[in-house]
Order: C-alpha cells, then structure tokens, then sequence
C-alpha cells in the first residue's frame, strides 16, 4: 500500500509541477511593470544642485575677472631694481708710456667685460615675473567689481559654497571606490 500510494504522490507531484511550469504571465503584467517604474521614477526628487555649482562658478569667475581688469586699469609703472651700472667695455690706447725713469714701457691693451657692459643696459627687475598688462576680460571683472561690490562678494560667497559641495560629493565618491575595491 505504501508504494502504491508513492506512485500516485509522485504522479499528482509531477501533474502539479507540469501545470507550474506551463502558466503563461497574467494579460497586462508587462503594462503594470512599466507603469510601476514610471511611478518610481516620478517620486525622484529632481536633482539641481549642478545648475546652482555652475552657477556658481560662473559667477567667481566673473568676480575674478572683474578683479583683475579693476586692478590693472589702474596705471602702474614695472619696479625696477636701483643697480648702478658697470662701467662700459672700454680699450685703452696701445703705445709706449715713459716711467719714471725715463725709458720708455710699452702699452698693451685693457680690455673689460662686455657682459657688465649688457648688464648695465637691461637693469633687473626686483620681481620676478615681472608685471603685465591685464586682458580685456580682467578689466571687465576688476570693472564690474568696482561698480557693484555687494553682489560680487555674494557671488564669490555663493561660488565657495558650491566647490565645499564638490568637494564633500567626491569625497564621498571617492570614499565609495575605496570601499568597493576592499
């Protein structure tokens, strides 16, 4: 009786599996997943904090800008070093010199360094590198920070904020590489 009843468990057993195995996907489960990550995705909070980074850093480097152009239209003459100049190269006639004593010596010529020479006509510069002339866009920047300071500290403080938030985004990055490659 026993193995009687093991065959017609296994048999039931193997009918139940068969009609498992042979169920087609309910009509309209592929409409319901999609809809369902529609929704999903729906609920995700927009993401805008780049747009406020680039504004951000749009704006510093207009401050910037406007820094430098206000810094340059100002007119300033390059520092040069006070160096006495070197005596220039010079040859001192060849010929005979009487001494003393009377007998004549001959003269041969002196000749000096023409590098001091050159050193004396291009002084030094007590900078290095010595100044230049800003560009157009710094005196558009140097410009607008002259004319509207509050706003250039606001932009320059809303810049700074924006790069701490960089910074902490890939360092968290970062710290998550580390993680995944331990």
């Amino acid at each position: 009786m026993t193995d009687e009843k093991q065959k017609e468990l296994d048999r039931e057993l193997d009918t139940a599996l068969a009609k498992y195995a042979a169920v087609e996907p309910r009509v309209g489960l592929e409409e319901r997943v999609l809809a369902s990550l529609r929704a999903g995705q729906a609920q995700v909070p927009e993401r805008v904090w780049w747009r406020w980074s680039v504004a951000g850093a749009l704006a510093a480097i207009i401050v910037v800008a406007l820094a430098l152009a206000w810094r340059s239209s100002r007119p300033h003459a390059p520092v040069i070093a006070n160096h006495h100049p070197a005596p220039a190269a010079s040859v001192e006639p060849s010929g005979t010199r009487a001494s003393s004593s009377g007998s004549a010596i001959p003269r041969t010529p002196v000749r000096r360094s023409p590098r001091k020479a050159e050193m004396a006509a291009n002084p030094r510069l007590d900078q290095f590198p010595s100044p230049r002339a800003l560009s157009e866009q710094e005196k558009l920047l140097v410009r607008y920070v002259h004319e509207f300071p509050e706003e250039a500290v606001l932009i320059a403080q809303a810049q700074a904020e924006s790069e701490k938030e960089i910074e902490q985004l890939i360092g968290n990055q970062s710290a998550g590489m580390n993680q995944d490659q331990q």
